[in-house]
């Protein structure tokens, strides 16, 4: 449905999607929340999934709303943040340094790409 994502495993040895979901992510809240904010409400099509250091969070980004979101391994949303066009373009990829720093990858879109690299998040 629209307010519902599915996540799934996949092997990574032979490249195989697990065809039973792993985890599903509700997202009435979340939407319902940016509207009542004025915010417009979010597509939620994700571009990439990133395991926190601590191992239960996920950062998932929406390309299309310029999206950052976490939820917890239970799926439920723990926070957002909508970064503007300026910031990121059109948010792509995030890692975990070792040390427990968030990377942000955006392409260019118009301009140039960007990398950013943000504090841990304890």
């Amino acid at each position: 449905s629209n307010s519902e994502r599915l996540l799934y495993r996949v092997d990574p040895q032979s490249l195989e999607i697990d065809p039973v979901p792993w985890l599903s992510l509700e997202f009435d809240a979340l939407r319902h929340a940016n509207e009542a904010a004025g915010l417009a409400k979010p597509r939620l099509r994700f571009s990439e999934v990133a395991v926190d250091p601590s191992g239960d969070r996920l950062w998932l980004l929406s390309a299309t709303d310029r999206m950052l979101v976490v939820v917890g391994m239970n799926g439920a949303v723990l926070g957002q943040h909508i970064f503007s066009a300026e910031e990121m373009p059109q948010l792509e990829g995030a890692a975990f340094l070792p040390d427990g720093r968030l990377v942000l990858a955006s392409e260019g879109v118009d301009g140039p790409a960007w990398l950013r690299i943000y504090s841990r998040f304890d």
